[in-house]
C-alpha cells in the first residue's frame, strides 16, 4: 500500500510540474513577452539580412553575386558602457576598445563605421549583441557586389550602390533581385540565445532572398563582341561604339557590347 501511495505522490508531482510548465510556455507566453519588452530585460532583436539574387548568363555563368562584406553600426544610446563589452567588440571587429568607448561617450550621429566584416565576424557580433542585450549594435551588408567578368558585362549589368541597383539589369530588376530583410524578435537566455517558444511572432519575420535572374546573354559571345569592339574602336578612334548579337530564330540578345566600358569595382572611373 505504501509503495502505491508513494508512486501516486510522485506521479501527481510530475503532473503538477508538467502542467505548470505548459501553463508557462503556452498560457503565460504573451504575458512574459510583453513584460520582457517593457522592461527591456532579456529581450532582443536581430536583423536577418536577405541575399540579393544572382544574375546568370544563358550558359550558366554567374555574372553578379553578393560579396561577404558587412558594415558595423553602433547606436551609443542603446549599448552598454561596460569595458568588457567594448573589449569583446574590439576583439571581434579589430576596432580599438578605446575608440569604441569614446564613441559611446561622445554619442555622435548614427551611421555605419568604416570597418569591413566577413560572415564569421557578422555572426560573432550578433552573438555578442544578444549576450549583452545591446540593441544598438547592428551589422549590415555592405552591398559589395561581385562581377566575375568585370568590364565585359558591366554595360549590361550596371552596379549596386547602397543596396539598390543604379543602372543596367541591376536597376531594371532591382525589386526582384533585392528581396526583403527579416527580423527576429523575442526573449533571449543569459547566453544571448533566442528562446524559441518565446519569440514575438507579430514582430518577427523571416528574410526573403532576392530572386535569381537569368539573361539570354552568352558569356563567350559577349567576350568576343567586347574584345572585337574594343580592338576596332582603338584602331579607328570613334568616341563610342555598339555591337549587338541576336539569335535569328528567337530574337534573343546573345551579346550587347558597348564602348567605352568600365570596371564595376571602380564605378567612379566609368566613362559613359
Amino acid at each position: 500500500g505504501r509503495c502505491w501511495f508513494a508512486t501516486g505522490v510522485l506521479l501527481l508531482g510530475f503532473l503538477v510540474v508538467g502542467g505548470n510548465q505548459i501553463r508557462i510556455q503556452w498560457l503565460d507566453r504573451k504575458t512574459i513577452i510583453s513584460r520582457a519588452r517593457e522592461a527591456g530585460i532579456l529581450f532582443s532583436q536581430q536583423l536577418l539580412p536577405a541575399r540579393r539574387g544572382l544574375i546568370i548568363s544563358s550558359d550558366g555563368k554567374v555574372l553578379a553575386r553578393d560579396g561577404d562584406i558587412f558594415r558595423l553600426g553602433i547606436n551609443p544610446k542603446k549599448v552598454p558602457s561596460s569595458s568588457s563589452f567594448c573589449y569583446e567588440l574590439s576583439w571581434v571587429t579589430g576596432i580599438p576598445a578605446g575608440e569604441i568607448q569614446d564613441l559611446i561617450i561622445r554619442r555622435p550621429p548614427l551611421g555605419d563605421l568604416e570597418v569591413s566584416l566577413n560572415e564569421t565576424q557578422r555572426k560573432q557580433v550578433a552573438e555578442l549583441a544578444q549576450r549583452y542585450r545591446a540593441d544598438g549594435v547592428w551589422v549590415r551588408r555592405a552591398w559589395d557586389r561581385e562581377y566575375p567578368f568585370g568590364w565585359v558585362t558591366a554595360p549590361i549589368l550596371g552596379w549596386v550602390e547602397g543596396g539598390k541597383g543604379r543602372a543596367g539589369v541591376e536597376l531594371s530588376y532591382d525589386e526582384a533581385l533585392r528581396g526583403q530583410d527579416g527580423m527576429r524578435v523575442g526573449v533571449v537566455d543569459r547566453e544571448g540565445r533566442f528562446v524559441s517558444w518565446l519569440s514575438d511572432a507579430l514582430r518577427s519575420r523571416p528574410s526573403q532572398d532576392g530572386k535569381d535572374i537569368e539573361l539570354t546573354i552568352n558569356v563567350e559571345i559577349q567576350q568576343w563582341a567586347m574584345q572585337t569592339l574594343v580592338a576596332q574602336c582603338e584602331r579607328h578612334r570613334p568616341t563610342s561604339g555598339v555591337v549587338v548579337v541576336l539569335e535569328p530564330k528567337t530574337g534573343d540578345i546573345l551579346a550587347l557590347a558597348t564602348y567605352p566600358s568600365f570596371e564595376p569595382a571602380d564605378v567612379l572611373s566609368a566613362s559613359w
